[in-house]
């Protein structure tokens, strides 16, 4: 991917660079792993023989070793201290100054300790900022240089900083590890996510239950939090089975929606296929596979417009006919490109329920969650819409049919996934996806389809579908219990859910 955007873009010597964790690396050594420029060794693990390398380019002075992966590795237990921790400067700069290796001193060759944090962490403790810009201060004054990862490796590969005769170190990364998952010395699958792990990937996790999967063991997670009530704390249990039904019904809602954009067979997918004025399937692909790529200049268009393009250059008609249409004669009209356009929004908002943070925390309540019903939602009423200006009842009905069977009928998902062979008891189950607010006895997947679904549909003409009254449905919810809702530095004013009470 990397290599077809630097022809695209006629970069003749592109450089990839990735941030990983340190625990991503099959190394034992963490001291020489962290002071190395590392690459990707070939092929993940190949030899890489008779692979051709790239050449010492005399006019950019480039390192012979351009074409691989450079990465940066993030000490993840030194990253943990800072941010969690809050230690002193005095603490830092004993830590950072114990790093100092004398033997590559020698060698004039300039090395890092790399330690990033979230911008969120500023937030963790009224000491944060003040130990942030201090430490800052101090570590420039001792003659240390804080470096963007991309201006590191580019003094490597000039030589401008000095290489070691290691270097650049060839490393392996280890197979399907995540940065953010839970338990991660152990841990290499996505269990924080899908609500599932492979036995003995999430040992310290409490009371995981087994089930059989394809031929591999699995285990539904629970991970217990605090959550605050009218009563007092209440310790929850956790349980991740909304997750796993949450994964297998967006997946559904997507590829009816979204369709298959390689056969360019069903939903959005066909409805594009249609506009490109194409009957050859290649070039018909080529064509939405363009038009869906540069349709990002509108679904980001205000960021392109703060950056680096003015609204004139941003039209939705042009990019469909330079893109859609591209080798066909006769340009579209506004009304296809109404249709075309609303397609690549639908798949696009299909894209943005996936976001991670929604399935990331524990509890199902919460706001990032909120938000990708709300974006898969919005992309089953835009597939409705471009099938009613189409003439085409059967789709509309389709999606329809979804929104109520997958999103408003969530409840059911228990009995539709079949999660009792999962040994989730139904008890278990009504306790994971329970609301979390006073105002709504309904869960957050139904409060959430239904408001977006009555306030984009009725106007469709679906008034007996859905009232008045569900186009108000609250947009209070849960807070994310086991990250934000108990920080030194602030406090929510109100500490049972986020939102205003409408009672």
């Amino acid at each position: 991917e990397f290599a077809a955007f630097c022809k695209k873009e006629k970069v003749s010597v592109g450089h990839l660079v990735i941030l990983l964790d340190n625990h991503q690396a099959k190394f034992d050594e963490n001291d020489v792993l962290m002071k190395m420029w590392n690459q990707v060794r070939d092929g993940n693990g190949a030899s890489g023989e008779g692979r051709p390398r790239a050449r010492r380019d005399k006019k950019s002075g480039l390192h012979e070793g351009v074409r691989r992966p450079s990465i940066l590795f993030r000490d993840r237990s030194f990253s943990d201290w800072v941010i969690h921790a809050s230690p002193s400067v005095k603490k830092l700069l004993d830590r950072t100054i114990a790093k100092v290796d004398s033997d590559i001193n020698v060698q004039n060759v300039h090395y890092g300790w790399a330690h990033f944090e979230e911008l969120e962490s500023m937030t963790y403790s009224p000491r944060s900022i003040i130990n942030f810009q201090q430490k800052l201060i101090k570590l420039t004054e001792l003659g240390y240089v804080p470096l963007s990862p991309d201006f590191y490796v580019r003094g490597k590969l000039r030589k401008e900083f000095g290489c070691t005769k290691q270097e650049p170190q060839l490393v392996e990364l280890a197979e399907q590890s995540v940065g953010n998952g839970w338990n991660l010395e152990d841990s290499t699958c996505f269990g924080r996510w899908s609500g599932q792990a492979s036995n003995g990937t999430e040992g310290e996790a409490e009371g995981e239950d087994e089930a059989e999967g394809e031929g591999e063991a699995l285990k539904v997670v629970h991970r217990p939090y605090e959550r605050t009530t009218e009563e007092g704390k209440e310790i929850v249990k956790g349980d991740s089975c909304w997750k796993i039904a949450w994964n297998q019904t967006r997946a559904k809602c997507h590829q009816t929606l979204v369709g298959d954009l390689e056969s360019l067979k069903g939903g959005m997918a066909e409805v594009l296929a249609g506009l490109t004025g194409h009957t050859d399937r290649d070039k018909a692909r080529r064509n939405v596979h363009d038009f869906l790529a540069n349709y990002t200049y509108i679904y980001w268009r205000e960021h392109f417009i703060q950056h680096d393009l003015a609204e004139a250059d941003i039209n939705i008609l042009e990019i469909v006919n330079k893109h859609l249409r591209a080798g066909v004669k006769k340009e579209m009209g506004e009304i296809d490109c109404a249709k075309a356009g609303a397609a690549a929004q639908a798949i696009y908002f299909a894209i943005d329920s996936g976001r991670s943070m929604g399935s990331g925390w524990e509890n199902m309540d919460q706001r990032a969650f909120y938000q990708n019903v709300v974006m898969l939602t919005l992309g089953l009423c835009g597939g409705i819409y471009v099938y009613h200006w189409t003439d085409d009842k059967t789709g509309a009905r389709k999606l329809l049919g979804l929104i109520n069977e997958e999103l408003l009928g969530f409840e059911g998902a228990y009995e539709r996934y079949h999660l009792e062979k999962l040994a989730i008891s139904r008890e278990e189950w009504l306790t994971a996806i329970r609301p979390e607010i006073k105002d709504s006895s309904d869960n957050v997947v139904y409060r959430a389809a239904l408001r977006i679904a009555a306030r984009h549909l009725r106007p469709l003409g679906y008034t007996e579908e859905f009232t008045r009254q569900d186009a108000g449905m609250t947009t209070n919810v849960g807070h994310l219990w086991s990250v934000e809702s108990c920080r030194e530095n602030f406090c929510y004013e109100n500490a049972l859910f986020c939102g205003i009470s409408e009672a």
